[in-house]
């Protein structure tokens, strides 16, 4: 299954917990199916192995495994052409297209991907098309009684408890979940290079 997980166009807050919520399944399914982990960002306390262009055909190998984009818009950009003779990544021809035809056939090896992109539009549409699950996130705090939507990324201290609202673009889900006890998994400040 291919999860995307992303924030509304034009929102104050761009901190709306796309990578926490990514991390969050992540965690969720590591317990339950003890899948084998990529990931191209640090975790904690998760046995992963870092997901690099030089071993992506690794990936692409992989059995029972979770397989963590975050911010793939950084990796492949809305400008790239998803071909097999694509040179946008130096020596490592074509490979916007073998990431493309991982997402179509995840479900052979049994994987799961989750990636996070800033908004739906900055996804190529290839991606788009291949992902079951598209997640919209936004993060909120209660004043008031009620659930109010954060519209900065450094809340103030005010806000006290935070929530992330996850709306499945599909099926018009909504859940609300607690993230605090999953950003000790990850590095929310690190800064997400694409590969060149």
């Amino acid at each position: 299954m291919n999860y995307i997980f992303f924030g509304r166009s034009c929102d104050l807050n761009i901190g709306n917990g796309k990578t926490v919520s990514a991390v969050r399944l992540l965690f969720k399914e590591h317990l339950i199916d003890e899948k084998e982990v990529f990931s191209n960002i640090k975790l904690n306390g998760i046995p992963y192995t870092e997901l690099r262009p030089d071993n992506l055909y690794e990936v692409l190998e992989a059995d029972n495994a979770f397989i963590l984009f975050d911010e793939i818009h950084a990796i492949i950009d809305i400008n790239h052409k998803i071909t097999p003779s694509c040179k946008k990544h130096g020596e490592h021809i074509g490979l916007c297209y073998h990431i493309s035809e991982m997402f179509r056939q995840v479900r052979k090896g049994m994987n799961t991907t989750a990636s996070t992109a800033q908004t739906f539009s900055d996804c190529v549409y290839r991606l788009k098309i291949v992902m079951q699950e598209m997640i919209i996130c936004e993060k909120f705090h209660i004043e008031n009684g009620i659930f109010k939507k954060c519209e900065t990324d450094n809340c103030p201290e005010t806000h006290g408890k935070h929530f992330i609202k996850q709306t499945n673009y599909r099926t018009g889900d909504i859940i609300y979940f607690e993230p605090e006890q999953f950003y000790g998994l990850y590095d929310s400040s690190e800064i997400v290079k694409g590969w060149n």
